[in-house]
């Protein structure tokens, strides 16, 4: 799981809709149909309704007419890929989709005290039915959390994440409501799409290795970049995306072609398909008996949080794969967090990847709060596979990417339960697989 801190904007809340552009003489949007122009694919989720029911606030209820969804969808699909281009000068294109979601938005998360967002995880059946494996690098959601003179929480306008597993692994922005005159192609509001959207891309090339300005992307006031009357902080974009920040050494930092040249976050999302797993790769798989082969499993050790010691074996089923014999399971009688691992040697500042199967039967959360079930992790901290299945499922292909930072050792495996998730029910496991991968996306 990569560990990845949010990063909030606040906008001026006040309307400027002036014309503005990119101090350059020649227009770029030639430029950003050559072949050099590399293509990022966002999606934004419309969620019109907002029925939200909080724990010591009142409720709230609200729609986004139709002529606000309009302009929000001109915003995001015209004005934004224009501004992409203009700033990148042709070196990047926007190619962006926008879907209606049937479902209102009922959960949110708070970040910070006081402050709520619509987090990946508060709208599963959206990021299941709408972004598939592979198919986008950025997913961003569009909002309303306060009734017209009624009840409202504090959100904040923009708030991002890096590549997250619970939004299938893409970048993730929410974005709250502003009024339909508000979303011109010279608007500061809709600057916040550019904006956040580099917000994800420094979460993921900066996991990288790709040195960035002090401060990140709120670092423009360091480096001498002011906000303009009409351009705003489109000069700071253009040097950031460019990798011509200066430092006073006289060094350039931000994006640039060493970001470029690493792919883009769907490249990398091939990692989490089984299809990433070649024969060659399964070979260099630093578990030890993987597949859970023979009845006394001695390349694992099981753990249960209970103390309990007959809860995990190994079983002859149909394993996952129909040509092993055996599969290990995990059987929490009672509320517990149990699990396989293995004491791994790991090379310090190294990224791996954790991949295998799971299947589960009447796997039920019980600690409040919890929401993990059927896992791969790394015990001694919170890096886990996204899909925490729980209740009954088939076979379903897990994995989760971890980088060892100063670590030699790393105590990894096969779980039934976390942290502050304690479950009962039963999983399977089968076919579990532990390799080093490049810092490069997988082509």
């Amino acid at each position: 799981m990569r560990i990845v801190k949010f990063i909030a904007v606040s906008f001026i809340a006040t309307t400027i809709a002036l014309e503005s552009s990119v101090a350059k003489a020649q227009d770029p949007l030639d430029a950003s149909q050559s072949k050099e122009a590399q293509e990022w694919r966002v999606l934004l989720i419309i969620k019109p309704e907002t029925d939200l029911r909080l724990k010591d606030q009142p409720p709230i209820k609200t729609k986004i007419a139709a002529d606000n969804i309009t302009a929000v969808k001109k915003a995001f699909l015209e004005y934004t890929p224009y501004w992409v281009s203009k700033v990148s000068e042709g070196r990047l294109r926007w190619k962006a989709e926008a879907v209606i979601s049937p479902t209102p938005v009922t959960a949110v998360s708070e970040m910070g005290k006081g402050t709520y967002w619509v987090a990946p995880w508060n709208i599963p059946e959206d990021i299941q039915k709408f972004v598939p494996p592979g198919i986008y690098d950025g997913v961003f959601v569009y909002w309303k959390a306060a009734e017209e003179k009624g009840n409202a929480i504090n959100t904040g306008f923009g708030w991002s994440i890096g590549p997250h597993d619970a939004a299938n692994n893409c970048g993730y922005t929410c974005v709250h409501y502003a009024n339909s005159d508000l979303w011109g192609r010279d608007s500061e509001f809709t600057e916040v799409f550019l904006h956040e959207w580099l917000h994800q891309l420094e979460g993921f090339y900066g996991s990288k290795g790709v040195k960035l300005p002090k401060g990140g992307l709120h670092g423009a006031t360091a480096y001498g970049y002011e906000h303009h009357p009409t351009q705003f902080w489109k000069p700071w974009y253009r040097d950031f995306i460019a990798g011509d920040v200066r430092e006073s050494d006289g060094s350039k930092t931000g994006l640039g072609e060493k970001a470029w040249s690493l792919g883009t976050i769907r490249d990398e999302q091939r990692i989490f398909t089984p299809q990433y797993l070649t024969p060659e790769l399964k070979k260099q798989n630093l578990f030890r008996n993987g597949s859970f082969e023979g009845a006394d499993l001695f390349d694992w050790t099981f753990v249960s949080w209970r103390g309990i010691t007959n809860s995990g074996k190994s079983v002859s089923v149909v394993a996952h794969d129909g040509k092993q014999k055996n599969a290990a399971v995990l059987n929490a009688a009672e509320a517990d967090d149990l699990g396989f691992r293995q004491k791994i040697p790991v090379k310090p500042k190294t990224r791996y990847l954790c991949c295998g199967w799971a299947k589960t039967e009447g796997v039920t959360v019980v600690e409040q709060g919890g929401t993990i079930g059927a896992n791969l992790s790394v015990w001694g901290g919170y890096e886990h596979s996204s899909f925490r299945l729980t209740g009954t499922t088939d076979w379903t292909y897990l994995s989760f990417i971890f980088d060892s930072g100063e670590r030699t050792t790393v105590e990894v495996g096969v779980r039934l339960g976390f942290y502050s998730s304690t479950v009962t029910g039963k999983a399977w496991f089968d076919d579990i697989c532990l390799i080093e991968i490049p810092e490069k996306a997988a082509k």
